[in-house]
């Protein structure tokens, strides 16, 4: 009976010695497991999400490059002054010379066109035809014209033009119609009165 109680004692303890054992051996692999730290990848790997998300600080110095390699506005041309000048740094507008209206180059070739058209046409008719094309004053200083001071067989071709202030002014070569041969110039000044442009002034230059 002793011998019994014994044996049963003996295995109770070992059996808690055992149990024991396992709860230290499972107590020990969890605290292995449970503190962990970010390895370099996961490190390096957030370094990068995060400068993506923060854009670099921008300096004076890049701020100003940026501003002037910017085009400027479309229309507006502007230029910056030399240093020394005595400017206050303000950019200056650059002045554009006038051109000449395309309505005035119509205008003069037109009246090109009937000054030089005397073929069969007899005094009258002729300072008829160019009458509306000029002003008052031109009209009256070519009330006594006569179409024989006219280069006869004449064309006009080119037409150069130039503008100042009010006054447009037209350089039309002139050439034998024939033979193409280089007459001379017809200079016209024109003045525009409503819509219409008219001649002003008349100079021949013959060659």
């Amino acid at each position: 009976m002793n011998n019994k109680l014994t044996r049963r004692i003996r295995r109770i303890v070992i059996m808690a010695a055992l149990g024991v054992a396992v709860v230290l051996v499972a107590v020990s692999r969890l605290g292995g497991t449970g503190t962990s730290t970010d390895s370099p990848d996961t490190a390096s790997s957030d370094s990068a999400y995060t400068n993506l998300a923060t854009p670099p600080a921008s300096t004076p110095a890049s701020t100003a490059a940026a501003a002037s390699s910017r085009p400027a506005p479309a229309g507006k041309t502007t230029t910056t002054p030399a240093a020394g000048d005595g400017d206050d740094g303000a950019d200056d507008p650059i002045l554009v010379q006038p051109t000449a209206n395309p309505d005035a180059r119509e205008a003069a070739l037109t009246f090109a066109a009937a000054w030089l058209n005397t073929y069969h046409q007899d005094p009258q008719a002729w300072r008829d035809s160019l009458t509306p094309r000029v002003t008052p004053d031109i009209a009256e200083a070519l009330a006594n014209a006569d179409p024989a001071s006219v280069p006869t067989g004449g064309r006009a071709t080119t037409a150069k033009m130039s503008a100042a202030g009010a006054v447009t002014t037209a350089d039309i070569t002139v050439v034998a119609d024939g033979t193409k041969q280089t007459l001379g110039t017809l200079t016209l000044d024109l003045i525009q009165q409503g819509r219409a442009w008219l001649v002003n002034d008349i100079d021949w230059t013959g060659r």
